[in-house]
């Protein structure tokens, strides 16, 4: 018979005091509570046309978030960012998945005065490499094309930029075009358009995911932009900040308003 051993049980130290002093050098870098609160990573995704790239650009107008970079994969901020501070945006046009690839790994790894990174879109880059990869997929021992481990290829590509992006010193707006899908009993449900198995993991690691529709107005017949938050059935949305009060659907929205309501909620629970 086994014997079982049980792990060893640290007694409580009652020599330490309340007012004693410490040194924690050891413990590294540490952050506070309030320092947590900021989004980091933050994903949109809609209909085009519906002011995904607007709203993602307007987080220049944010303290904290500016100096930003655009990352535009397909010439999507032509006429929509012209009226923000060139001060506060710098636009890089990429057509390739190298150059996307290049500029990410310097981002991280190289320092410069960005706060934030945006990626408009996300999925654009995601096809292209998509693109590259089937187009000399890798082959099974028999010599035919080998898609599963092609599109094993694909997946740990996203894995490995989102996780990149999740991890790196700035924050980031990602943007995806939105797929609508039925399941089996005809439901639909409205996700990021992602190809893969990525669809899965990328839209768990943003703090926000965010659907952004153009709505009409019924009392008025003016249209609105809705982003809506928080889990739902029919959307992929979500936002770790529903415990503190942020709402569901807000009307017009642009960073500064989404990201004031975080802080003033914050604030409060401070307060309390």
């Amino acid at each position: 018979m086994a014997r079982i051993v049980k792990p060893p049980v640290a007694e409580p130290d009652d020599s330490v005091t309340d007012d004693e002093e410490f040194d924690l050098d050891w413990l590294g870098e540490t952050t506070s509570p309030k320092d947590m609160g900021d989004p980091k990573m933050i994903a949109l995704y809609g209909s085009p046309g519906h002011g995904k790239s607007w709203l993602a650009a307007s987080i220049c107008m944010v303290e904290g978030y500016y100096p930003v970079l655009i990352i535009d994969t397909e010439e999507s901020t032509i006429g929509t960012v012209a009226k923000f501070p060139d001060d506060r945006i710098v636009i890089k046009q990429v057509k390739t998945v190298k150059e996307f690839d290049d500029l990410i790994v310097n981002l991280i790894n190289k320092k410069h005065p960005f706060k934030t990174v945006v990626v408009d879109t996300m999925g654009n880059q995601l096809d292209r490499k998509e693109w590259e990869i089937m187009r000399n997929p890798p082959k099974t021992v028999g010599g035919a094309e080998d898609t599963q481990k092609a599109w094993g290829m694909l997946y740990n590509y996203s894995k490995k930029l989102i996780d990149g992006l999740r991890s790196a010193a700035f924050a980031s707006v990602i943007v995806f075009h939105e797929k609508e899908e039925k399941d089996k009993i005809g439901n639909t449900f409205s996700r990021l358009w992602i190809n893969g198995a990525g669809k899965k993991y990328i839209p768990s690691k943003p703090d926000m995911v965010g659907l952004l529709r153009c709505e009409t107005d019924d009392d008025t017949g003016k249209e609105e932009r809705t982003l809506y938050l928080g889990a739902d059935v029919e959307r992929a949305t979500k936002t770790r900040f529903s415990d503190i009060g942020l709402p569901t659907k807000i009307v017009n929205p642009s960073m500064s308003s989404v990201i004031g309501i975080i802080r003033d909620k914050l604030n409060e629970t401070k307060e309390d």
